[in-house]
């Protein structure tokens, strides 16, 4: 193994050995036969994700807890497989700051934070001397374990997670105008072949005429109004939403600290290997809050409150669930990571094409397109290339050792 390089930097009161630019590290190493080399090769499945990060948790020795939708549900995955969300935790769990990184809250973006999370662990010796005693990683991996399992953004309920931590939710009764102006074209009965040409030639002159802004804006805001169709949002509580909130009370720690929150997400966003993932905030750019973010992420960072070309304003989203279950003795600083892969109209059909397929398995009718449609979501959010999987870690890494080193300067 290299030569891994340190930076010894003076902080108040001791010396901490903190890595700014580990040659290693940052070019992603990945030892011959490890964990990361079989999700690398052959991370096809949410049954491929499990046994991953079990062999990860086992061999670093670390106990974690599970929470089954299998149990409470019934429901089971793709392979006939438990659906589970799991969560550990490296370093001291007394620490008084913690660093929480989230997985899968759009099911299928669960592949690449997976990858990350098993990254962390099978160098958890190495993470724990970088965390000192001052501060602990708390793992949450899958939140929404039937949208990764079935190779969907949204859960069992056809929901999307991410917009459903409200505590009032709207009694809309008609669409957007940016969603009804493309309703047909979203949902259709089939996959037929003259059909969906015909439907694709629409929104893409659709997307000509009123631009990526748009698009991005109908899917993050959604619809209300048919649970069946694309982007629903709910109607109340889903069974991830209310584990995710069970398990930050339960991984909390009731002292003044900081909570430092990094949720990982992919499919929108620049697929250049070698560009930083873009963070993105829900706090208003000229507050204290984005501000702090600042801080421990640096200055390049987007919000949903302002124009930018990666997201918009959201509602709902798991920021809300660390406002309302912290204690107020906590100090909350949330961003989103997105590693990117796809242009928006690709990711807008392969979800379309997966929506219509499920949509066919729920009501209990076998489809055809099962197979090419899970395939071609799994290329837009886990892309095959192995050089954008590789770049994963070392993307992870620079958002990671930013948060820790403000951390440690505390």
């Amino acid at each position: 193994m290299p030569t891994i390089h340190f930076i010894h930097t003076y902080y108040h009161r001791n010396y901490l050995t903190f890595i700014h630019s580990c040659r290693t590290l940052q070019r992603g190493y990945i030892p011959e036969g490890s964990t990361m080399e079989l999700l690398s090769s052959a991370f096809t499945r949410g049954a491929h994700a499990d046994t991953a990060i079990l062999q990860a948790l086992g061999n670093a020795g670390i106990k974690h807890e599970e929470f089954s939708l299998t149990n409470d549900t019934g429901l089971r995955g793709r392979d006939e497989e438990e659906l589970t969300t799991r969560v550990a935790i490296i370093g001291d769990p007394e620490a008084k700051h913690r660093i929480w990184i989230t997985t899968g809250i759009h099911g299928i973006e669960r592949y690449c934070g997976t990858v990350y999370l098993c990254w962390l662990l099978e160098n958890a010796p190495f993470i724990k001397r970088l965390l000192g005693k001052e501060c602990c990683l708390v793992l949450v991996d899958n939140i929404t374990p039937w949208g990764s399992s079935w190779h969907s953004r949204v859960n069992e309920e056809n929901s999307d997670t991410n917009r459903s931590f409200r505590k009032r939710w709207p009694k809309r009764k008609q669409y957007t105008k940016s969603y009804a102006a493309v309703d047909e074209d979203l949902n259709p009965e089939s996959l037929t072949l003259m059909a969906e040409c015909m439907r694709i030639g629409r929104l893409l002159a659709h997307r000509m005429r009123k631009g990526d802004a748009v698009l991005q804006r109908m899917m993050n805001i959604g619809q209300w109004v048919h649970k069946d169709k694309m982007l629903y949002v709910g109607s109340g509580p889903t069974w991830s939403t209310l584990t995710t909130r069970e398990i930050i009370r339960q991984y909390s720690y009731d002292v003044p600290g900081h909570d430092v929150h990094i949720d990982i997400h992919s499919g929108l966003g620049p697929s250049i290997v070698k560009a930083e993932a873009v963070l993105i905030t829900i706090y208003d750019p000229k507050s204290p809050d984005h501000q702090r973010a600042k801080e421990f992420f640096g200055p390049a960072l987007f919000s949903t409150k302002e124009d930018n070309p990666y997201t918009s304003s959201s509602a709902g989203v798991i920021e809300n669930a660390f406002f309302d279950e912290l204690p107020a003795t906590r100090t909350y600083t949330g961003v989103c990571a997105e590693l990117g892969s796809k242009w928006i109209v690709r990711a807008v059909l392969a979800v379309r094409w997966r929506n219509c397929v499920l949509k066919s398995l729920r009501e209990g009718r076998a489809d055809r397109n099962d197979t090419w449609t899970a395939q071609t979501m799994l290329n837009v959010f886990y892309p095959r290339q192995r050089a954008w999987r590789d770049a994963i870690v070392p993307r992870m890494n620079t958002v990671l050792y930013s948060a820790l080193a403000r951390i440690n300067s505390l």
